[in-house]
């Protein structure tokens, strides 16, 4: 049997499954996992993003609270890398607010998350990254994610020894996979 909740922004699903021993196994996981337990929490994710041209690298590093097993809110910086125009390499160095859902609480768990900010440098502009995935917890402090994101920087770029002129919005969506320590 399946029951829904809401809490907050999230909804969760609380599955009835497997024998006793089962059930006690995941409950005694579940309460080993300090990650996602409430308070201070750290993360630092390194992966590839793979865009339409080519896989790009990524690294992401945020420090915030996480107020509930589902939800998380933090700041963060980090690099991500968009290809090449006229053989100028693109890439974005965000700092940025992170909200992040994790839908169940369980060693595979799917998550949306949304970053807001601004891109300090390379490409510079309004920064805004959507995305969900899946997050697999190898152990309490090291997990493997992928996942599809929309990356919107609304930028200004000025290719040097070039009569080129980008005003435009940078939309980039790409698939990512990832590794990310938690502290």
């Amino acid at each position: 049997m399946t029951a829904l909740m809401l809490t907050g922004f999230a909804v969760t699903a609380n599955a009835q499954w497997g024998t006793p021993e089962e059930r006690q196994e995941h409950e005694e996981w579940i309460r080993d996992q300090k990650w996602r337990k409430r308070g201070m929490s750290a993360t630092l994710e390194g992966g590839i993003n793979y865009e339409g041209d080519g896989p790009y690298a990524s690294a992401l590093a945020t420090l915030g609270y996480r107020y509930s097993p589902w939800n998380f809110f933090g700041v963060g910086a980090g690099y991500e890398g968009h290809g090449y125009h006229k053989r100028v390499e693109e890439y974005s160095l965000p700092v940025y607010i992170n909200y992040r859902v994790n839908i169940i609480k369980h060693r595979v768990t799917p998550f949306c998350d949304a970053k807001l900010g601004y891109s300090v440098a390379g490409t510079k502009g309004a920064y805004i990254n959507g995305g969900m995935g899946v997050d697999v917890a190898l152990n309490p402090h090291l997990g493997l994610t992928a996942g599809y994101s929309l990356s919107i920087i609304d930028e200004e770029n000025n290719v040097p020894d070039d009569d080129y002129w980008c005003d435009h919005d940078g939309w980039h969506v790409f698939m990512s996979f990832k590794v990310g320590l938690r502290f």
